[in-house]
């Protein structure tokens, strides 16, 4: 509840990425299936909070001094409609490199990855600095890889191209969507 996540600001950054995890599952979970992405002012305080809590010096250094990546996302209209609404895109809570947000190097690229279809978005990611992987890991963790020193992970295990997963919603801006002709995109909201 947000009570107790108000009730533990003694905890350490390791923790506060579950906090904050637990947060956003409570809002959802409160909100219902037909969730605005918009938070109440209460909760945007707390999240306010906990972000500033977490924003280490040294992750925000390495993802500034790399800069953004050109990445791309596919998910279906009405998903897409919400996350460029909002600005915002949340971690699933499971996949083959953990809950995370997955990217593709390509818009093509997004065909052979997406569970959902229908819409290409062009996303600005922070990969910071990357954890090269060569096999799938269902278990890693935001909390992990900050750990290990990393922001991000590429893993080149899948014949559709390497996958690119962030763990932090502020890692991502949604640009818009891509122009394909295999693909009908949506009016602009």
């Amino acid at each position: 509840s947000t009570e107790a996540l108000q009730r533990s600001p003694g905890r350490g950054v390791s923790n506060l990425n579950q906090l904050q995890s637990d947060f956003v599952a409570e809002v959802v979970r409160a909100r219902g299936p037909d969730l605005d992405l918009r938070l109440s002012d209460p909760e945007l305080e707390l999240a306010r909070q906990l972000s500033r809590q977490d924003s280490s010096r040294p992750r925000m250094s390495r993802l500034k001094r790399k800069g953004p990546t050109m990445l791309y996302h596919q998910t279906d209209e009405e998903s897409a409609k919400k996350i460029l609404n909002s600005g915002r895109m949340f971690r699933g809570s499971r996949g083959a490199l953990g809950g995370g947000i997955y990217f593709a190097g390509s818009p093509q690229e997004t065909e052979r990855k997406a569970l959902h279809k229908g819409v290409v978005l062009k996303c600005e990611v922070l990969l910071g600095s990357v954890k090269q992987m060569r096999a799938c890991d269902p278990s890693i963790t935001f909390t992990k890889l900050q750990d290990e020193g990393f922001d991000s992970v590429c893993c080149t295990a899948f014949q559709s191209g390497p996958e690119y997963v962030v763990y932090n919603f502020d890692q991502v801006t949604p640009i818009g969507l891509h122009d394909s002709d295999a693909l009908k995109p949506f009016p602009l909201p």
